[in-house]
């Protein structure tokens, strides 16, 4: 990693098999290491538009956990009570968890019935950390208004059934208004989705990523979304190099990150045909903005096609043991080439005055960097006095239109750039 320090740990996921072994309400979990094309947003509105492959969301019954058998005291364990309700859902039924109930369960909730919906003001208190998630086993399912929480947590978990809401691969699914607090690993994983929209989300206090979108997840949008405090980065999407596809044709919208304790805000490592607008990021302990391959036991694939525009840094890169400045572009792998990324329209403030620079471009072994263009940067505020550094012999960026405490700041280039 750029500076020679230890880099905040990333959450490394499971890419292949995990096996469920449920016994008197503890899971246990076995799994292996795991961490496009172009397409528009999905058709799904989560209010009843038909959705491709599934039936109108809304057109059947609505049945209350509640009438289910879940008593929803917050102390009762419901966990029984609430998969029963979830496997007699048929498709088009909505399962309503009341406003004000909580639903403590001690297992993993999967919902496997394609086309149906969750909903209410109710939560899910997940009271075992090692198996406190909801999974989406299914295609066309919406989850609408919901809490997902877990109780307690003593570690940094690392399987999927140990994060908030799990979207276990299929297609056109739909999470809206949904919150999520204290998640044992990552808030949303979304595990090679299709298809998928996450609007207006709140992610708290994470043991990992906010929201982190790996395995060949792809044709998303993520809109409108906050994350706070969260164990790693906040909004991720992570291309692993065992993974089947690679993750990408996603929008990324108006993000909200408030908040890392131990990662970076918005990151693309390993991403292709990325699109990040209107950023809020602000207090980071590493880089606010990070496009990257990563190398070593978890390598990553080469991101491409990476745009992030419009919106605020402030407070990057609080972590004093990570220098990553505000915004950093990194290879390191040192082979295959970085290209086709744009950083531009942001205005960056505060970062940490002891970083060694504001934006990084960076690669081992003078990796490949190429079609860097750094447009509109406008530096407010404390900061390192050294706003840009490169470090490879094989660089082609282009920085234009930066200010500096609204001071204009030479245009640099090397190379030749599209």
């Amino acid at each position: 990693m750029p500076g020679g320090r230890t880099p905040p740990r990333r959450l490394w996921w499971v890419a292949a098999a995990v096996a469920v072994v449920v016994a008197a309400g503890v899971v246990t979990a076995v799994a292996t290491h795991g961490p496009g094309r172009t397409g528009g947003p999905p058709a799904a509105t989560g209010t009843g538009t038909s959705r491709p492959g599934a039936p109108a969301s809304g057109s059947g019954r609505v049945v209350s956990a509640l009438e289910a058998g879940a008593t929803g005291d917050g102390h009762t364990d419901d966990t029984a009570a609430l998969q029963k309700a979830l496997d007699a859902l048929r498709p088009g039924d909505t399962l309503s968890l009341p406003a004000g109930r909580t639903f403590a369960h001690r297992a993993v909730l999967r919902i496997g019935t394609a086309g149906v919906t969750v909903t209410g003001g109710g939560t899910l208190l997940a009271t075992n950390e090692r198996a406190s998630a909801l999974e989406v086993d299914a295609d066309g399912v919406t989850l609408s208004g919901i809490t997902a929480s877990t109780a307690h947590t003593t570690t940094r978990w690392a399987a999927p059934q140990q994060t908030g809401v799990w979207l276990n691969g299929h297609s056109d699914i739909v999470l809206t208004g949904i919150t999520v607090l204290r998640s044992p690993s990552a808030g949303i994983f979304v595990f090679g989705t299709q298809n998928f929209r996450i609007t207006g989300v709140t992610v708290r206090d994470t043991r990992a990523d906010g929201i982190h979108m790996t395995r060949g997840a792809a044709h998303g949008t993520v809109t409108d979304v906050l994350t706070e405090r969260t164990g790693d980065d906040g909004v991720a999407v992570v291309s692993y190099s065992d993974d089947p596809s690679q993750a990408g044709d996603i929008r990324i919208q108006s993000p909200h990150v408030h908040g890392t304790t131990g990662g970076r805000g918005v990151t693309v490592v390993g991403g292709s045909n990325v699109t990040v607008t209107n950023v809020d990021i602000r207090a980071t302990a590493a880089a606010g903005i990070y496009v990257a391959c990563e190398r070593g036991e978890f390598q990553t694939r080469v991101p491409s096609g990476v745009s992030l525009s419009g919106g605020t840094v402030d407070h990057a890169n609080q972590d004093g043991s990570v220098d990553q400045g505000a915004v950093l572009v990194y290879n390191g792998q040192g082979t295959a080439p970085l290209r086709d990324v744009t950083v531009q329209n942001l205005t960056i403030s505060n970062t940490r005055a002891s970083a060694s620079r504001q934006v990084g471009l960076i690669a081992e072994h003078d990796g490949p960097l190429l079609g860097i263009t750094l447009a509109q940067l406008a530096f407010t505020g404390t900061g390192p006095d050294t706003l840009l550094a490169t470090e490879s012999g094989n660089l082609q960026y282009r920085a234009t239109g930066w200010t500096s405490g609204g001071a204009t700041v030479p245009d640099r280039s090397a190379g030749e750039t599209r």
